[in-house]
């Protein structure tokens, strides 16, 4: 027996002489006395009765093992719910902070996925304008904070020009911007897709850094656990934007400074709620 374990028992001897303690303070304490002689003495000396003690040398290795194995357990347990606390503090507070790669990642978690589903999302406006891009507008049945857009393309094909890539629209709740203002969320969003991005790429560390392009051939909304809605595909008949939407999207470029332009990738978000 430790150390401990006698000082521990030691101190509860009292409660048990007075019969005071508990039904499973008593049963630890009867199971220690088996093995313990120092105990026995210790509580001989209180004055109290010996509780019937006549194992064989077998039993009394069981009963010392399986209380080493109770404690074990209770200490193995205890440092479980320690590191889950910790690990959902750390994902909470991940998933609360939008703007961090890890947070992304995490908000892709069944959990943590804010992601307005696909079956909510209807697009209301596709459009060709002039100069090539597409115009799209979405509608969604539940409000939504952030809109994203990137260029799909494989991970092995991403440092190469690549022409069959797609474009991705996703919308999700930001329960961080809606607390600070109220006004933070939206029920449609549009956007204004190059179907192209430039992506600076070094061959080799010897090399300069090269510039390719990923091409988009079909545009897909990507909703809650990942699910995909297409939008558009390369082919699919899409009417020439009207006049009124050119000037609105030319009157959204040219305003300084553009909260929802990106000019890394000549993307134009914006809500139409005025319109």
């Amino acid at each position: 027996m430790s150390k401990t374990d006698c000082d521990i028992i030691k101190d509860l001897l009292p409660l048990y002489e007075d019969n005071i303690c508990s039904e499973k303070s008593k049963d630890l304490i009867e199971e220690h006395l088996i093995g313990c002689e120092d105990c026995r003495e210790y509580l001989e000396s209180l004055h109290g009765e010996l509780p019937p003690i006549d194992p064989s040398s077998e039993d009394t290795d069981i009963d010392e093992t399986r209380f080493i194995q109770r404690i074990q357990r209770k200490i193995a347990r205890q440092k479980l719910l320690a590191c889950g606390i910790l690990l959902l503090a750390v994902l909470a507070f991940c998933a609360i902070w939008d703007n961090t790669p890890i947070g992304e990642g995490i908000q892709k978690l069944p959990l943590f996925d804010k992601r307005i589903a696909a079956e909510c999302i209807e697009p209301a406006q596709l459009y060709r304008l002039k100069d090539g891009r597409i115009f799209c507008t979405l509608k969604s049945e539940k409000p939504f904070s952030i809109s994203a857009y990137w260029i799909d393309v494989p991970t092995q094909k991403y440092n190469q020009t690549y022409d069959d890539g797609k474009s991705i629209l996703s919308l999700r709740r930001s329960r961080w911007s809606e607390f600070w203002s109220n006004t933070a969320s939206f029920t449609e969003t549009s956007y204004v897709l190059p179907l192209k991005e430039e992506v600076d790429s070094a061959v080799s560390i010897d090399e300069e850094n090269q510039t390719v392009i990923h091409y988009s051939t079909s545009i897909y909304y990507e909703g809650k656990k990942g699910e995909r809605k297409l939008i558009w595909k390369e082919g699919q008949d899409i009417k020439d934007a009207p006049l009124s939407v050119e000037k609105k999207v030319a009157a959204e470029e040219s305003q300084e400074p553009n909260e929802y332009y990106d000019p890394e990738e000549n993307v134009l978000i914006f809500d139409f709620k005025e319109w």
